[in-house]
């Protein structure tokens, strides 16, 4: 898990000024990365209420009104019919393959 971490802190530059927007219960695979990664990196955690969860327009309104630069899951709500409908709704850079340059 440690060294799951440091690969995704490294190669997605996640550190102290980010803020995850955290959305898994914490009995999903994905909640170990939001909890122990961005707090590895120094980042911080937002915990969005049970009640606010299953609300999108909810979930926009903290995107918009937060810090939030990372939202870990697949696609993020308010961006699925429209990555271009926030400024904050971006796709996650990729690593480069091995023969790059």
């Amino acid at each position: 898990m440690g060294n799951l971490i440091a690969w995704i802190n490294r190669d997605f530059g996640v550190g102290p000024d980010d803020r995850v927007l955290f959305l898994a219960a914490m009995g999903f695979d994905l909640s170990v990365y939001d909890v122990f990664g961005l707090l590895a990196a120094g980042g911080s955690v937002r915990v969005v209420a049970q009640s606010e969860r299953a609300r999108p327009e909810r979930l926009l309104a903290l995107l918009l009104a937060e810090p939030i630069t990372f939202w870990d899951s697949g696609p993020p709500p308010p961006c699925s019919s429209s990555p271009r409908s926030s400024p904050r709704c971006r796709r996650p850079a990729r690593a480069p393959s091995a023969g790059s340059s």
